[in-house]
């Protein structure tokens, strides 16, 4: 199943509150917006901030918890 993006505005702002950076390891490397609850859900209260490497690390920890992407 393909992931529902956020908004232009959305990712915008979720970047600027994170001030362009992960917010779990800090980096300003090759940041992504993830979905931190249902996918469906394209607000901004939704939206997580990781660099990629978290971000994968992200989904592989839910996978492991019970198949949830």
């Amino acid at each position: 199943m393909r992931a529902i993006s956020f908004s232009r505005d959305v990712k915008r702002a979720a970047l600027r509150r994170a001030r362009d950076r992960c917010e779990q390891c800090g980096s300003f490397d090759a940041l992504e917006v993830h979905h931190i609850g249902y996918v469906k859900d394209r607000s901004l209260f939704n939206a997580l901030v990781l660099c990629a490497p978290c971000h994968l690390a992200e989904h592989k920890r839910r996978n492991l918890r019970g198949k949830r992407s």
